[in-house]
């Protein structure tokens, strides 16, 4: 039961890795692919990370960055 358990958890994490590996992975210059993330203070001074960002970041990073918006 031990052993089934532990290849199967074996098994899970390197599915969940592979996956990860292989985000962007199709694009033609995944090389030039950037994520950009906002780090806020939330309660008690704790730094919280978000994903999202305003909806006009793309047109400041597009003025601030003009060589990289092809």
């Amino acid at each position: 039961m031990g052993l089934t358990a532990g290849l199967t958890s074996v098994m899970l994490i390197s599915l969940w890795v592979l996956d990860e590996l292989s985000i962007d992975q199709f694009h033609e210059n995944k090389e030039q692919l950037y994520r950009v993330r906002r780090h806020t203070s939330g309660p008690d001074n704790i730094l919280e990370t978000h994903e999202s960002n305003s909806v006009l970041l793309p047109d400041v990073l597009k003025k601030e960055l003009p060589e990289e918006s092809t």
